[in-house]
């Protein structure tokens, strides 16, 4: 039977937010949140965290162990290379990459995105930056590992973002998850970059119930509109 792992890519370098993977969060560091809400998704087999060898991405490590996650520890720069090396040692045969500066990551968004990602389907994006689908923030990214395992550019950008290579496979079946309700307000923002994300993130986390959705925060957004200035670019 083939297995499904969502795999966060998360490290505690940061040029903007240095140690952001581990900014509290309402009384949880952002890895927490994001590991507490992609463990809801019900067609994931498991869930690890990839992380690098540096002395102070052991922390990550220390945490992962707390909460009872699996933790890969592999290159800094080249995170295709970590995510490829995690998902053979898993196993995993279909990969769901999630960034480390997701906390507001959506379980359902993963459901229907790995549902997507079938035997005929290469790579599926969730992402507003693609194809109109999800705003920033609520990236989730469904592929097969033989897909990774046939990528052997060198080019530094495509090593860094690890499924950049899936675009210029124009053979290559891809498909784009998008809202069912409709699409976002433009040029949203939602991910931990800035400290000013963070307080943005504090803010949604302490308006909203445990659980909340995609939807809840569109809605809390809209209801409030100094809160959508804030997250606007």
């Amino acid at each position: 039977m083939q297995s499904t792992w969502a795999i966060i890519a998360a490290r505690m370098g940061s040029s903007r937010l240095p140690g952001k993977a581990l900014a509290d969060i309402c009384g949880k560091p952002c890895l927490e949140r994001i590991v507490e809400r992609v463990r809801l998704a019900k067609s994931l087999d498991g869930v690890c965290v990839a992380t690098t060898y540096r002395r102070e991405d052991r922390a990550i490590r220390d945490l992962a162990n707390a909460i009872g996650v699996g933790i890969y520890q592999g290159p800094e720069s080249d995170v295709r290379a970590r995510i490829l090396e995690a998902a053979q040692i898993i196993p995993a045969d279909r990969i769901v990459f999630i960034n480390g500066d997701s906390p507001l990551t959506d379980p359902a968004i993963i459901n229907r995105t790995v549902a997507f990602c079938t035997e005929d389907v290469d790579y599926v994006s969730s992402h507003h930056g693609t194809w109109c689908g999800y705003p920033d923030g609520f990236s989730v990214e469904a592929f097969w590992r033989r897909g990774l395992e046939t990528m052997i550019e060198d080019d530094r950008a495509a090593r860094e973002h690890v499924t950049l290579s899936f675009y210029d496979r124009r053979e290559w079946e891809m498909g784009v998850v998008t809202p069912q309700g409709g699409l976002a307000p433009p040029n949203l923002h939602l991910s931990l970059d800035t400290a000013a994300d963070l307080e943005l993130l504090r803010d949604i986390f302490s308006r909203l119930p445990e659980g909340f959705s995609y939807e809840d925060v569109m809605a809390l957004l809209r209801s409030d509109p100094e809160l959508l200035r804030r997250a606007t670019r």
